[in-house]
C-alpha cells in the first residue's frame, strides 16, 4: 500500500469554487481562498472540524495587510473549513474540496 494520496483526492477546488468581491462572505465551508486582485481581510473565520467558527485574522497575521493578487494561498488547514470571511477590498476565489 502506497504512503501517498492520489493528488486527485487532494486537488483543491476539486468540488466546486466561486468568486468573491468586497463585502461579507457567510455560510461558506472552503479550504483555501486564493487573492485574485490585491485583497484586505477586515474578517476571517475558521472552524475545527465542525465546531464553532473562531475569528483568526490577527492569529494568521492578516490584520491591516494588503494581500496581493497570485501571491496569497489561504489554506484553512488540516481539518479546518474557512466559514466567514469578510473584504474591504479585492476579489478571492474560494475552494471547495471533496
Amino acid at each position: 500500500m502506497s504512503q501517498f494520496t492520489p493528488s486527485s483526492d487532494i486537488a483543491v477546488g476539486s468540488a466546486s469554487f466561486k468568486f468573491h468581491g468586497t463585502g461579507a462572505v457567510t455560510g461558506v465551508q472552503y479550504d483555501a481562498i486564493i487573492v485574485m486582485e490585491d485583497a484586505v481581510f477586515t474578517k476571517f473565520e475558521v472552524s475545527t472540524n465542525g465546531n464553532a467558527s473562531v475569528e483568526e485574522l490577527t492569529t494568521r497575521g492578516m490584520n491591516g495587510r494588503t494581500l496581493k493578487a497570485g501571491l496569497c494561498f489561504l489554506n484553512a488547514g488540516k481539518g479546518k473549513k474557512i466559514t466567514a470571511f469578510t473584504t474591504s477590498s479585492g476579489v478571492v476565489q474560494g475552494f471547495i474540496s471533496e
